[in-house]
């Protein structure tokens, strides 16, 4: 979805067939979010025809009350209880953390269904969060 673009720009799932409304409610269903991309076209060829974002994507960040793929901006009072919990540690490889250098990583993260708690929070280096990206 583009900014500005809001779910009520979308047809309603009540207009989609009996069993692709099913098969969305099973992937929004599932503790992960399902693929983001259908591809469309002759599954033989090489190169799709075309590749739209799916709507079981999307109704799983809506459902749960996130925007969809976005991030969720994690707040100045909880980055400043995250970093007096765990001070200027890595949470990844233990080592001292310059301030200037602090990053706040969702340990399980956002694109794996992890949300913006203190709980699924910690302090890292910038290098160590960037290297680790979403696995």
């Amino acid at each position: 979805m583009g900014k500005g673009t809001v779910m009520a720009d979308y047809m309603p799932l009540t207009c989609f067939p009996p069993e692709k409304q099913a098969e969305i409610a099973r992937l929004v269903a599932l503790p992960k979010p399902p693929p983001k991309w259908l591809y469309l076209g002759n599954p033989e060829d090489a190169h799709p025809v075309v590749a739209i974002i799916s709507r079981a994507w999307t109704e799983w960040f809506r459902q749960r009350g996130r925007p969809p793929g976005g991030r969720e901006s994690i707040s100045p009072s909880l980055r400043r209880f995250v970093i007096k919990r765990d001070g200027l540690v890595c949470g990844i490889c233990s080592g001292a953390v310059e301030r200037s250098d602090v990053h706040i990583d969702h340990i399980e993260p956002l694109a794996r269904g992890g949300s913006t708690v203190a709980g699924n929070l910690r302090v890292t280096h910038s290098r160590c969060n960037l290297r680790k990206g979403a696995s």
